[in-house]
């Protein structure tokens, strides 16, 4: 398989998230602790499809041209076969399957899988900020989506304008960078992000755990609660976010029992 250097964002993450699982399923195991590396391993094939492959399938038909459709295509060709030796020891057949038609392309010498070695990652082609930014997206996206069943508002329908506001100024930048994505994928003519909250009209609001909060308040709890609910201020919870804990009626609370969110203050 020829090797082709894109410097197309997506196949740079894609290869940059691979590796990284590379580097995560080697450590863990050197442990023994083997439980810990299925879940990343079955949840790859989700986020190869759902995210690579279906951000990218204009590219690897070739709508974009000849150059891009071999960059999109190689890249994910060295990732499967990344991938396949990775999981070979936790599921023969299926990666021995996937490897002897991935050897139509490649000319792997090896007839099976189960002959290479477990793979080492290439940390030339880690990309930490790269993977950031694509997650910052893909959580952006998956909340656009949800936003959008909750209201019954078909993606085919497209929308004005989204409007995302967050503390977080590197969060916001990382959205910007991958704008075009974003907008494609859930059908909306134009991102804003702001720092802002108050100018979008949203509030913070703490959300107690009450589970957590009863075993050890017990009696105070209800005092608590109710500070929490109608007392709380917007600097107080401010100040929580940055420092993880907040002191009520002489309790110092942590950030498991209570949670922020933002939520519009017409609703809230």
């Amino acid at each position: 398989m020829k090797e082709v250097k894109s410097e197309n964002v997506m196949d740079r993450w894609i290869e940059s998230f691979t590796n990284s699982l590379v580097q995560f399923v080697r450590k863990e195991m050197s442990e023994y602790r083997l439980y810990a590396v299925v879940t990343p391993l079955t949840r790859f094939f989700d986020t190869l499809t759902n995210c690579y492959i279906r951000l990218n399938r204009k590219r690897i038909k070739g709508d974009s041209g000849a150059d891009d459709q071999t960059h999109a295509l190689s890249a994910l060709g060295r990732v499967l076969v990344l991938i396949v030796r990775l999981m070979a020891p936790f599921t023969p057949f299926f990666c021995d399957y996937v490897w002897k038609n991935l050897r139509k392309v490649t000319g792997a010498s090896e007839e099976s899988v189960h002959y290479t070695l477990l793979p080492t990652s290439d940390d030339s082609l880690i990309d930490t900020t790269v993977e950031r930014r694509v997650q910052a997206m893909r959580d952006c996206i998956d909340l656009v989506r949800v936003l959008r069943e909750r209201k019954a508002i078909p993606v085919k329908y497209p929308l004005k304008e989204m409007i995302v506001v967050n503390r977080d100024g590197q969060f916001l930048e990382d959205l910007k960078s991958l704008e075009h994505y974003i907008l494609s994928e859930v059908n909306i003519r134009q991102l804003t992000v702001s720092q802002d909250k108050r100018k979008y009209g949203i509030i913070l609001k703490a959300d107690p755990n009450f589970k957590i909060l009863g075993v050890r308040l017990k009696g105070d709890q209800k005092k608590v609660v109710d500070y929490l609910k109608t007392q709380v201020t917007e600097n107080e919870l401010e100040q929580f976010l940055a420092e993880g804990k907040l002191t009520v009626c002489g309790h110092e609370l942590s950030s498991e029992e209570v949670s922020v969110s933002y939520t519009s203050a017409q609703s809230g």
